[in-house]
C-alpha cells in the first residue's frame, strides 16, 4: 500500500516538474533566446587574438531587453564576456573592435553599409532580418514557428581570421550556403 502512494506521489511529481519545465522554455522570449544563442555561439569560434575579453556589441536600438545584459561580467572559455550597447556611435564600435556585432533591426536600411565599415577579420557580424545575409552579414537569427535559428555565410566566414567549429554550419538552416 506505502508502495503504490510513492508510486502516485513520484509519478504527480515528475508531471508537474515537466510541465513546469514547459512552461518555462515556452514563456522565453524570442529575444531571450537570441541572446543566449548569441552569448553560446562565442564557444563555437576560436579567434586568433589573445585578449581575455569576449566583446558584445549592438549597433542600433537594442531589442534584448536586458537579456543580453545579463551575461555582462560572466566567463566563458577562460574570457570574461563584457556586453556593450553602441546606439549609433559606429566610431565607437570600431574602436572597441569585438568579437560579435549584432545589427538591430532600427539600422536594417543602412546595415550594408554599417557591415562594409564595421566588418574585420577577427569579428563575426550577426543580424536577424530576412535581408540581411545579402547585406553581407554573417550569421543571421531566424525564427522559425515557434524555435529560434540561424544561418550562416560560410564563405565570407571562411575569409576570416577565425575558426569557425563545424557545428555552426550543421546546425545552420541553410548549411553555410547563401541563397
Amino acid at each position: 500500500m506505502k508502495l503504490n502512494f510513492v508510486y502516485k506521489a513520484v509519478i504527480v511529481c515528475c508531471t508537474l516538474f515537466m510541465s513546469t519545465a514547459d512552461t518555462y522554455a515556452q514563456s522565453k522570449t524570442e529575444y531571450e533566446v537570441k541572446a543566449l544563442y548569441l552569448v553560446s555561439l562565442l564557444k563555437y569560434i576560436t579567434f586568433s587574438d589573445k585578449e581575455q575579453v569576449f566583446k558584445i556589441g549592438v549597433i542600433g536600438d537594442n531589442p534584448f531587453n536586458g537579456h543580453l545584459r545579463k551575461f555582462d561580467g560572466k566567463k566563458l572559455q577562460g574570457r570574461q564576456v563584457k556586453i556593450l550597447f553602441f546606439n549609433n556611435n559606429t566610431d565607437l564600435a570600431l574602436k572597441e573592435n569585438c568579437h560579435f556585432l549584432f545589427i538591430a533591426n532600427s539600422e536594417v536600411l543602412k546595415q550594408k553599409a554599417l557591415i562594409q565599415k564595421l566588418d574585420k577579420p577577427n569579428n563575426v557580424i550577426l543580424g536577424d532580418n530576412k535581408w540581411f545575409m545579402n547585406s553581407g552579414g554573417l550569421i543571421n537569427f531566424q525564427f522559425l514557428g515557434d524555435k529560434v535559428r540561424w544561418e550562416t555565410n560560410k564563405a565570407l566566414l571562411d575569409r576570416k581570421k577565425i575558426k569557425v567549429d563545424y557545428q555552426i554550419y550543421q546546425l545552420s538552416t541553410n548549411r553555410g550556403e547563401v541563397k
